[in-house]
């Protein structure tokens, strides 16, 4: 596995869950959406519809769905806000910063591709204080009009990267992300416990890679 990874012409990254893991800012987040608009969740509608969407997605068929007093772009900016006043809450996967050093120091191509938007993304390599690591290519599913489990998001970073699709390694954590990956032709690593029978590879964090 380590030499497939090696010799990949690009690394294409999922965030949230890959990279960090940012479940509490996400529940924190969400009991003060709840609180704050009368929300009350059915988790059988709610969990399906927050896999791998668009986020502006999301907050439509939030307001479509449960009919809060407000409007999604509204809603959409004030989770922008709560998300980011929680971002100390999020945590690094094991390895995630010293890999990511690794590849800098090598040349290695690299790219984020996921659903949460980039500026959410931007906003917590600030707070760990690892924007020098960051990638120059964020892809968002914003940015491509599809979320996963379509690989367009994934064929988007290999394009902007200038890399055939089939030479990159894609690490996500999520089975719409692993799917998503997979549709694309990409060699795909999971990263945890999700997806695992769908994938190329899989490892628990980073830490067998830096070695």
């Amino acid at each position: 596995m380590e030499q497939i990874i090696n010799q990949a012409e690009a690394i294409i990254f999922d965030f949230d869950g890959t990279l960090v893991d940012t479940n509490q800012i996400w529940l924190d987040t969400d009991n003060v959406i709840k609180a704050e608009f009368g929300l009350n969740f059915d988790m059988d509608h709610y969990l399906p519809l927050i896999q791998g969407n668009i986020f502006m997605h999301i907050c439509e068929e939030i307001v479509s769905y449960y009919k809060p007093k407000t409007d999604a772009i509204t809603l959409k900016n004030r989770y922008f806000e709560v998300y980011k006043s929680f971002a100390a809450k999020s945590k690094l996967v094991p390895g995630a910063k010293e890999y990511m050093q690794k590849l800098q120091v090598r040349g290695s191509k690299y790219a984020i591709a996921s659903a949460n938007p980039t500026e959410l993304n931007s906003h917590i390599f600030k707070t760990h204080e690892i924007s020098h690591l960051a990638p120059e290519i964020f892809v968002s599913c914003d940015d491509v009009g599809k979320g996963k489990p379509s690989p367009d998001v994934f064929l988007e970073a290999a394009k902007q990267l200038n890399v055939d699709i089939t030479k990159c390694v894609v690490f996500e954590d999520s089975i719409v992300g692993v799917q998503a990956a997979k549709a694309s032709g990409a060699v795909v690593v999971c990263i945890g416990q999700k997806g695992r029978d769908l994938a190329d590879f899989c490892i628990d964090d980073y830490l067998q890679l830096i070695q």
